[in-house]
């Protein structure tokens, strides 16, 4: 295929679209999308897929870089989550604590944004906070 002048350069894979289609079609109608990134991994064509949650969080390759943290939380106990992408030489970027309660935060509200008892109550009553 590479070869054809229908389809060696960009313009003429534009230009022949619906040809591109036809040929390639049977060739991938019966792969899986990680089967797809297999045979494109070792034609060593750029590709990728868009993975569902569970499949991005079931995926060996996340369980192999650690990429899931384990964290407690006080309401609902044990849960796993993704951690950061960056790896650093010395430490974690990860967070060590599971997300704040609702409300629990609202120190941050007042010290840091100034906003007033009466600001809080208005959030509160909104359930922002």
């Amino acid at each position: 295929m590479a070869e054809d002048p229908r389809f060696n350069t960009f313009a003429a894979r534009v230009y022949h679209a619906k040809e591109l289609r036809a040929e390639i079609e049977p060739l991938v109608r019966d792969k899986t999308r990680k089967e797809l990134m297999h045979m494109a991994q070792e034609w060593r064509l750029p590709f990728g897929f868009v993975a569902s949650i569970n499949e991005a969080v079931e995926d060996e390759g996340t369980e192999a870089r650690g990429f899931m943290q384990e964290l407690r939380h006080p309401l609902f106990g044990d849960f796993r989550q993704p951690g950061s992408p960056i790896r650093l030489s010395a430490g974690t970027a990860y967070p060590d604590s599971p997300p704040p309660l609702l409300g629990a935060t609202a120190r941050v509200l007042t010290e840091w944004l100034g906003y007033g008892a009466a600001e809080l109550q208005c959030l509160k009553e909104q359930g922002t906070i």
